[in-house]
């Protein structure tokens, strides 16, 4: 290997996941393969993405189950850990 070479990547953040908080009454409206629109204040962005998974558990003690949002990364601009709001 160069010196100029990485030897490995630890993480690739070409692609990220958005989570979501799914109330029980929503369920039903939430299906993979729908498309949504990811919003950070933070950063003042917006992107669109699909929904690639919708958990088929309810927490016991969140009551909610998890779906989760596959975004394009290019430019490393969407951070694991930021907030965000799904439409």
């Amino acid at each position: 290997v160069g010196a100029d070479a990485p030897m490995y990547v630890i993480a690739d953040l070409s692609t990220v996941w958005a989570e979501m908080t799914i109330y029980p009454a929503d369920l039903n409206n939430v299906k993979t393969g729908q498309k949504v629109r990811v919003k950070a204040a933070a950063l003042g962005a917006d992107a669109e993405g699909v929904i690639s998974y919708v958990g088929a558990l309810v927490g016991e003690q969140s009551r909610t189950a998890k779906a989760r949002v596959t975004l394009r990364n290019p430019d490393q601009r969407w951070r694991p850990g930021l907030f965000v709001a799904v439409e």
